[in-house]
C-alpha cells in the first residue's frame, strides 16, 4: 500500500506517479490529487498466473521506469519475452543504467531507432522509446518502428534509405 499522486483527472492523463510525488526527471513536485493504491510487480502477476509470460512488454511510466524493471527480473530473463518497449528519460542516471542491464540480460538495440525516438526539444526532450530485442528473435528495423509516431515512422524510412 502506497500513494498514488495524479497530476490531474482526465482521459489520457499523464504525469503521475507512485510511491513518492516527482515529476518525469524524478524532482520533487506537488501533485494535485492524492488517493492510496496497491501495486504488484509484473513478476509476481507472472508468477502467481495472473498474468502469463508475454513476448512483448512495453512500459512507460513517465519517470519511474527503472522501478518496474526491477520488479520484472523474472519476465526480463524468461527467454519467451523478444522484446521491450521502454521510455527512457536520457538525463536520468537510473534510466541510462536501464540501457547496461538490458545489454547484460543479452538485449539489444537500434541506435538509428533510438535517434528517431528522442525527442530533441520541449519540456520532455531527452525523452524517448528504446526498444530492446534479442538478437535471436530476428525483429527487423521495420518492426521496431511500428511503435512509433507517423512523423518518426518518415524518419526512419528515411534513415534506412540513407543507409544503403
Amino acid at each position: 500500500m502506497d500513494k498514488l499522486y495524479l497530476s490531474q483527472f482526465a482521459l489520457g492523463g499523464s504525469c503521475h506517479t507512485f510511491g513518492e510525488s516527482v515529476d518525469f526527471h524524478l524532482k520533487a513536485r506537488q501533485q494535485s490529487f492524492v488517493q492510496g493504491y496497491m501495486s504488484i510487480t509484473l513478476d509476481k502477476l507472472v508468477d502467481e498466473g495472473v498474468l502469463p509470460q508475454t513476448d512483448h512488454l512495453k512500459i512507460d511510466v513517465d519517470g519511474l521506469e527503472h522501478l518496474v524493471l526491477l520488479g520484472a527480473k523474472g519476465v526480463l530473463d524468461n527467454p519467451q519475452l523478444k522484446s521491450v518497449l521502454v521510455e527512457l528519460n536520457t538525463h536520468l542516471a537510473e534510466h541510462r543504467e536501464i540501457i547496461d542491464r538490458m545489454q547484460a540480460l543479452g538485449y539489444g538495440f537500434e541506435q538509428g531507432q533510438v535517434d528517431i525516438a528522442i525527442r530533441r526539444q520541449d519540456a520532455f526532450e531527452g525523452i524517448g522509446n528504446y526498444i530492446f530485442y534479442r538478437p535471436e528473435s530476428s525483429i527487423s528495423f521495420g518492426e521496431l518502428i511500428f511503435e512509433l509516431s507517423a512523423e518518426q515512422q518518415a524518419k526512419a524510412i528515411d534513415y534506412e534509405a540513407a543507409k544503403s
